[in-house]
């Protein structure tokens, strides 16, 4: 059995990349005329898996970084995820009252590909 080491950096923005393109696949989603719930299911499985890679790396990148302090920071990025979970529905929501189903998701894809381009600046250097 062979054991391929990954770069957890982009692992990272790897998943970044598949949670916009997921946010892309439900914005595309009333143009489906046929298909509408397996290509739900789609962004879902997508979204899901890149929350998996985004949270694992975050973890181990803040555990390197900080080595003895990485508890408190570990408590931080909870925090900010906790954060992000209970804020994004609300401003979803928010996004749909005032610009319908379809552009909600085209900004948060945009939002979502300015932080992967921030990743990927801040992370040079980071093993």
């Amino acid at each position: 059995m062979v054991l391929l080491r990954v770069n957890r950096n982009h692992v990272f923005i790897s998943s970044a990349l598949v949670l916009a393109s997921a946010t892309l696949v439900f914005g595309s989603l009333p143009y489906f005329d046929s298909g509408f719930m397996y290509y739900a299911m789609l962004g879902r499985l997508m979204q899901g898996i890149a929350v998996a890679g985004i949270e694992v790396c975050s973890f181990s990148i803040v555990s390197s970084l900080y080595g003895k302090n990485a508890e408190k920071y570990i408590g931080y990025n909870l925090g900010a995820l906790a954060i992000g979970y209970i804020t994004s529905p609300i401003i979803g929501g928010i996004l749909y009252k005032n610009f319908g189903f379809s552009l909600m998701f085209y900004i948060f894809f945009t939002i979502n590909t300015v932080i992967i381009y921030l990743l990927h600046v801040s992370l040079k250097g980071i093993n």
